[in-house]
C-alpha cells in the first residue's frame, strides 16, 4: 500500500514538472513574439552600397518593367505579323491591336490604384507606342480608318491616358498623350490631306490638357498640343482654299472659331473658378486665339457673306462675354485682360465685315458707348477703351493721315464725306463726356486716355475747320497757310481758356505743343508758300497768342497765389 502512495505521488511530481517546463517554454514564445506585435522594429539604414550609386532595388523594378515593356512591343508586333501573313483578317488584326493598347492602358490603371507610379508610367508607354501608331497604319497603309475615324481613336486614346493621370496625379501621362497625340495627328493629316478634321480632335484634346495641367501645375505639360494647335492651323489661312485638300472653306473657319473657341474657353473658366491671377501664358495664349484663330477665320470667310456673318456673330458674342468678365473680375490685370480681349474681338469683327470708312463709323460708335458705359456702371478702365476705339476708327476712316496732311500743307488732303463727318463729331462727343465722366481727382490712366482722345480729336477739328476755310475763301497757296496758322494759334488760345476750368483742367498740357507744331508747321509750309502779307498776318496773330498766353499764366499764378 505504502509502495503504491508512493508510486502516485511520484507521477505526480513528474507531472507538475513537466507543466512548469511547459509553461516556461510559453512563456518565452510569448517573449519572443511581443516585439512583433507590439511595436514595428527599428528602422535600419539602407546599405552604403545602394546609397552611393550602385544597382539597388528600385532600379531592378525598372528594369523589369523595361523588359516587360519590351515583351509587350513584342506582343504588338505578333499581332502585326500574323495581319501582314494573312492568318487573320485585316479588320480583325486592327481590332486586336488596338483591344492590346486598350490591355496596357487598363494595365497602367490598375498600377496607378497601387500606387506603383513606375510601373503605370511604363504600361501607358507601351499603349500609346502600340495605340498612335497603329492608328496612323490603319489610316496610311491600310485605308480602313479616314480622318473622322482616325481623329476619333487617337482622341480617345488620349483621353483615356488623361484620365489616368487626372485621377491618380501623374504629369507622365499628359507628356505621352501630348506627343503621342501630335505624331498621330499629323501623320494623319499628311494621310488623308485633311487639315481640319485632325486638327479639331488635336485642339479639343489641347484644351483638356491645357485645363487639366492648369489644375495640376504641370504648366509645361500644357504647351506643346498648344503650339503644335496654333501651328496646324496656319495652312488653313495661308494657303488658298484650293490647297485645303478635302476641306472646304466652310469647315476651315469651323475649324478656326473652334481652336480659338476651345482655348479661350480653358481661361474663361479658369477665370470664373478663381484659380490663380492672369500671366504670361495666359497673354501668348489669346494673342494666338486674336491672331490665328479669329483673324484665320474673318481672312477664310472674306468675300463669301454667310461666313462672314458666322465669324462675325461668334466674335461679337466673344466680345461681349469679354466685356462682362472685365467687369466682374476682382483683380485689375484679370479685368484689363478680359477688357482688352473683348477691344480686339469687336475691332477684328466689325473689321473683317465691313469697309474702312464704315468700320470707323462703328469704331467711333463704341467709343461713345464705352464712356457712357463708363458713367453707368463706374467702370473707369472703360476709358482706355474709348481711346482705343478712338484711335482705330480715325485711322479706319482716314482722319489721321488727312488732317496731318491738310495742317502741313503737304501731300493729298482727305475729302470731306458724310462717313468722315460723322466719325469726326461721335470722336468730339466721346471726347467731351470722357472729360466730363471721369471721377475726380481721375486716375492716372483716365488722365492719359483723356489727353490722348483730345490731341486726336484736336488734330481733326483744326483740319477740319481749315479745310473748310479754306475753301471757303481762296485757293491761293499763300493764304491758306495762313488761313490753317491763324486757326492753330487760336485752338491755343482756346485750350488755355477751357484749361481754366475745373472739367478741362488737363487741356492746358497740349497748349505749348500745339503751338509747337505751328512752329514747325512755318517752315515747311508758310515760309514756302507764303507772302510778306500773309506772313505779317501769321506772325501777328501768333504774336497776340503768346501775349495771351503768357498773361493768363501770369493771371493763373496769381489767383494761386492769393
Amino acid at each position: 500500500m505504502s509502495e503504491t502512495v508512493v508510486d502516485e505521488a511520484k507521477r505526480y511530481g513528474e507531472l507538475e514538472e513537466r507543466i512548469r517546463r511547459l509553461e516556461l517554454r510559453l512563456e518565452q514564445v510569448e517573449r519572443r513574439a511581443e516585439p512583433i506585435v507590439a511595436a514595428p522594429a527599428p528602422r535600419q539604414a539602407p546599405p552604403r552600397l545602394a546609397a552611393a550609386g550602385t544597382p539597388s532595388d528600385g532600379r531592378e523594378m525598372d528594369i523589369a518593367l523595361a523588359g516587360k515593356s519590351l515583351i509587350g512591343l513584342g506582343g504588338a508586333y505578333f499581332l502585326r505579323a500574323i495581319t501582314e501573313s494573312h492568318l487573320v483578317p485585316k479588320e480583325a488584326g486592327l481590332a486586336l491591336g488596338l483591344l492590346y493598347a486598350a490591355g496596357w492602358i487598363y494595365l497602367g490603371l490598375r498600377y496607378a490604384r497601387k500606387n506603383e507610379r513606375h510601373a503605370a508610367t511604363f504600361s501607358m508607354i507601351v499603349a500609346a507606342l502600340v495605340a498612335y501608331p497603329l492608328i496612323w497604319e490603319a489610316t496610311a497603309r491600310f485605308g480602313s480608318f479616314n480622318a473622322a475615324v482616325a481623329t476619333i481613336a487617337a482622341v480617345a486614346t488620349s483621353a483615356a491616358l488623361l484620365w489616368i493621370a487626372m485621377q491618380h496625379d501623374l504629369s507622365a501621362g499628359a507628356w505621352i498623350a501630348s506627343f503621342g497625340l501630335i505624331g498621330c495627328t499629323f501623320g494623319v493629316m499628311l494621310a488623308t490631306e485633311s487639315v481640319a478634321v485632325p486638327l479639331i480632335g488635336l485642339t479639343l484634346s489641347g484644351a483638356a490638357i491645357w485645363e487639366i495641367a492648369s489644375r495640376k501645375g504641370w504648366e509645361f505639360a500644357a504647351w506643346p498640343t498648344a503650339i503644335v494647335s496654333w501651328l496646324g492651323a496656319l495652312p488653313l489661312i495661308i494657303l488658298p482654299i484650293e490647297h485645303h485638300g478635302r476641306d472646304s472653306d466652310g469647315l476651315a473657319v469651323l475649324t478656326l472659331l473652334l481652336v480659338a473657341l476651345s482655348y479661350l474657353g480653358v481661361i474663361a473658366a479658369r477665370s470664373f473658378r478663381g484659380d490663380r491671377e492672369f500671366g504670361f501664358t495666359d497673354i501668348a495664349q489669346s494673342a494666338a486665339v486674336v491672331v490665328v484663330g479669329f483673324a484665320g477665320a474673318a481672312r477664310v470667310a472674306a468675300g463669301k457673306s454667310f461666313l462672314e456673318f458666322q465669324v462675325l456673330i461668334a466674335i461679337v458674342t466673344v466680345s461681349v462675354i469679354a466685356y462682362r468678365l472685365a467687369v466682374r473680375q476682382r483683380t485689375p490685370v484679370a479685368a484689363y485682360y478680359f477688357g482688352l480681349l473683348g477691344i480686339i474681338s469687336a475691332l477684328i469683327a466689325t473689321g473683317a465685315v465691313t469697309t474702312p470708312v464704315t468700320a470707323g463709323v462703328l469704331w467711333s460708335i463704341f467709343a461713345v458707348a464705352s464712356i457712357v458705359t463708363t458713367q453707368i456702371i463706374k467702370a473707369t478702365a472703360l476709358v482706355v477703351h474709348t481711346t482705343i476705339y478712338a484711335i482705330a476708327s480715325a485711322i479706319a476712316a482716314g482722319l489721321v493721315t488727312g488732317s496731318m496732311s491738310t495742317i502741313s500743307g503737304v501731300g493729298a488732303q482727305a475729302p470731306i464725306t458724310y462717313p468722315r463727318m460723322m466719325t469726326a463729331l461721335l470722336l468730339i462727343t466721346a471726347t467731351v463726356l470722357a472729360f466730363i465722366a471721369s471721377e475726380s481727382p481721375p486716375r492716372r490712366h483716365a488722365r492719359v486716355s483723356r489727353m490722348t482722345l483730345l490731341a486726336l480729336v484736336l488734330l481733326i477739328t483744326i483740319a477740319g475747320t481749315s479745310l473748310i476755310a479754306v475753301r471757303i475763301t481762296s485757293s491761293d497757296p499763300g493764304t491758306a497757310a495762313a488761313i490753317r496758322s491763324v486757326i492753330i494759334a487760336i485752338a491755343a488760345v482756346g485750350l488755355a481758356l477751357a484749361s481754366r476750368t475745373k472739367t478741362f483742367a488737363d487741356a492746358s498740357y497740349l497748349v505749348y505743343p500745339l503751338l509747337g507744331i505751328g512752329a514747325a508747321k512755318f517752315v515747311v509750309d508758310d515760309f514756302l508758300a507764303g507772302r510778306a502779307a500773309t506772313l505779317f498776318v501769321t506772325l501777328a496773330v501768333y504774336g497776340c497768342a503768346l501775349l495771351l498766353l503768357a498773361r493768363m499764366k501770369r493771371g493763373a499764378r496769381a489767383t494761386v497765389s492769393a
